[in-house]
């Protein structure tokens, strides 16, 4: 208590003199514990980036105490990061090792107790083996290793933490690789033909390290907050985490006109660690440090916008240095940067603090006469992810998140059924949007009925036209029907009309329902397609027995009935072969797949088409035994049928020895392209 007494009325003395840093810097030397220990406390809470010339005079002369109760000060709040950065960065021994220990403490506190020694080798990827969620399609022709790493570190796919809960891996490039692959652009061939990789992040991860040969070291992984470093020196793998934000500190300080220094901001940038941002943030700010704009760019396109950016004067300034930057000889490294200043500014919130619309600047900007094309399309990949523009630019904006090409996903799907049935008011598109992200991340099942039953109360005249949705998105609103009380009936009404659309695939439908009968609804499957159906010598008989094998309600005797049929004759029709792999796909006799190869294989060796509609049966057949977990079957499939490929010289023979084909069942995957 008289300690503390002491503290107190050391802090609350007057006098320009006491509330001075050099005054507190020279208390850290008295010969009175309790002064020595109020000074820490005062520079602590009280140092600015101003007092950097007091502390560089003092860590040359001061006692080692003294440095040490410094060192303390700096490294008790993030705030000072500047300062430790500065000192880290200077000449003097001294300084030096005070900046670089206050950056070590303020990055433990950050990651907290998970061991920040660098995990490495073979190790790295039994540990990220099977943790993260998703799956993901990453075409490599023409990407360099760092576009292709921040594609990956921009997709949405959560790691599960060993000690349960989800997290995000961050992944950071290192400042020589950056700078290396940077230099390459400019000489880089286009691309010839798509060379894709699907898989969950961890084997996309694992093909990039390996075919590029670099190295990738792991730290914290059984903390809240992993991360992996990317790099290509073996010899720096001995450093541990704290040592590598201090060196790109001190590369960010020393580096500010050269590509290095841009490099080292993109790296603190990615490590997940905060505590950097509002520094890049101040660089930019009051120095026009293109780096550290970089830096934060870098950041903001993974979804961590720093808040000081978020404001209507900044994002002025962030729309002119887009025009100064136009206006530059355009380069390889040029397009990189739009392209990343855009998926950045995508991630703003709609409007700041100070209730100005962010997205009407935006549409203001591109409208302004003799705007570029370059900054119109800039403007509508921004707006896109703020999800509101105004009237002009609606159609603009909707028509990419209703694209077909566009990854399909659940939620989104959600968002565009809504967009469309209300797609009268600019606010309904927000609404929607919102709604749909909250669903996306909580997955309430009770909210999603709901957003699906308002849908569902439109008028008639709802601009909405089921027919000409993607199928997917289609089966989706049928599927949101049957558990949405009253909408039976609307989904018999499109179950019927999807299926005398001959010219429309039932895969997509039949998987739906397929789902909703193997969760305990086969009754209701089965009644929803006899009303559908209707007399059952109604015409197209074949596409509802087609729809029948696909969603698993066809009796097991009915089935074998199919297949008997089918094994008399040879497919005749397009229809023939539907039912052959819709067969084959819901077995779960191993003769159903094993007529589809064999008919397969005498078909192929006449036509040589890539749209021939066997393909897409034995597609079936492959995928259905995996499904089943029939994996003899499914490599005894395919192997057959690339030994017949192979001697027909059939041109799907490269597609198959690629991976690219026969597609794998379960989820698309999320296409991580230039929108990403």
């Amino acid at each position: 208590m008289i300690l503390a007494a002491v503290l107190l009325t050391w802090l609350a003395q007057p006098g320009e003199a006491l509330d001075d840093a050099r005054t507190r810097l020279g208390a850290l030397s008295s010969t009175a514990l309790q002064e020595r220990q109020a000074a820490q406390i005062w520079l602590g809470a009280n140092l600015r980036g101003s007092d950097f010339p007091a502390l560089t005079e003092f860590a040359a002369t001061a006692d080692p105490e003294a440095r040490s109760r410094l060192t303390l000060a700096l490294g008790e709040s993030d705030s000072h990061l500047e300062l430790a950065a500065l000192l880290s960065a200077e000449d003097g021994a001294q300084a030096r090792r005070i900046g670089e220990d206050a950056l070590e403490r303020m990055a433990l506190r950050w990651w907290g107790s998970a061991p920040l020694a660098p995990t490495r080798g073979d190790d790295v990827w039994e540990h990220l083996a099977d943790r993260f969620e998703g799956v993901f399609a990453l075409d490599l022709a023409g990407l360099d290793l760092v576009a292709a790493l921040d594609r990956l570190a921009r997709a949405d796919a959560p790691f599960v933490r060993e000690g349960g809960g989800e997290g995000r891996l961050s992944i950071v490039i290192d400042p020589a690789l950056y700078e290396s692959n940077v230099r390459a652009r400019a000489s880089a061939a286009p691309a010839s033909s798509p060379d894709w990789v699907r898989g969950d992040l961890d084997s996309l991860l694992i093909e990039l390290v390996r075919t590029r040969r670099v190295y990738a070291d792991a730290f914290a992984l059984e903390g809240e907050r992993p991360w992996l470093w990317v790099h290509t020196l073996p010899t720096e793998a001995s450093l541990e985490g704290p040592a590598l934000v201090r060196q790109w500190c001190r590369t960010v300080v020393n580096s500010r006109e050269r590509l290095r220094g841009e490099a080292a901001a993109r790296a603190l940038a990615q490590c997940g660690w905060p505590a950097p941002l509002p520094w890049l943030s101040k660089l930019w700010r009051e120095r026009a440090d293109r780096n550290a704009l970089a830096g934060l760019l870098a950041a903001a396109a993974s979804g961590r916008v720093e808040p000081q950016l978020a404001n209507a004067s900044a994002l002025r300034e962030l729309l002119a240095e887009f025009e100064r930057r136009e206006a530059e000889p355009g380069t390889a490294r040029a397009a990189a940067w739009s392209r990343e200043f855009a998926l950045a500014l995508a991630r703003f919130p709609q409007v700041d603090r100070d209730g100005v619309a962010l997205w009407e600047l935006v549409a203001s900007w591109a409208d302004a006469p003799g705007a570029s094309a370059e900054r119109v399309q800039c403007a509508r990949r921004i707006l896109t992810g703020m999800r509101r523009a105004p009237e002009p630019w609606r159609a603009r904006t909707a028509g990419v998140l209703a694209s077909d090409a566009a990854p399909f996903d659940e939620w989104l799907a959600a968002l565009r059924l809504h967009a469309a049935a209300f797609s009268g008011s600019a606010p309904a598109l927000k609404f929607s949007a919102e709604r749909a992200a909250s669903l996306r991340e909580q997955r309430l099942e009770g909210e999603f009925v709901e957003l699906c039953e308002r849908l569902g109360a439109a008028p008639s005249s709802a601009r909405v036209d089921f027919a000409a949705l993607e199928p997917r998105t289609r089966a989706l609103w049928i599927d949101a029907l049957l558990a949405t009380p009253g909408g039976v009936s609307a989904a018999v009404e499109q179950v019927r009309a999807w299926v005398r659309a001959e010219s429309a695939p039932l895969i997509s439908l039949g998987e739906r329902l397929g789902e909703r009968v193997r969760s305990g609804a086969f009754e209701l499957v089965r009644r929803v397609l006899d009303a559908a159906r209707g007399d059952v010598s109604e015409p197209p008989v074949g596409r509802w027995r087609e729809l029948e094998l696909l969603s698993g309600v066809l009796p097991m005797l009915e089935r074998q009935r199919v297949y008997d049929e089918l094994r008399e004759r040879a497919p005749r029709s397009e229809l023939d072969w539907a039912l052959l792999g819709a067969l084959a796909r819901t077995g779960p006799v191993e003769a159903y797949a094993e007529l589809a190869l064999e008919r397969a294989k005498t078909a192929l060796a006449a036509d040589a088409s890539l749209q021939a509609p066997w393909i897409a049966a034995f597609a079936q057949a492959w995928g259905g035994a995996l499904t089943r977990g029939q994996l003899d079957l499914a490599a005894r499939l395919r192997r057959q049928l690339r030994l017949a490929l192979r001697k027909a010289r059939h041109p799907l023979l490269e597609a198959l020895d690629a991976g690219v084909w026969p597609p794998l069942p379960g989820p698309a995957p999320q296409v991580l392209d230039d929108s990403r």
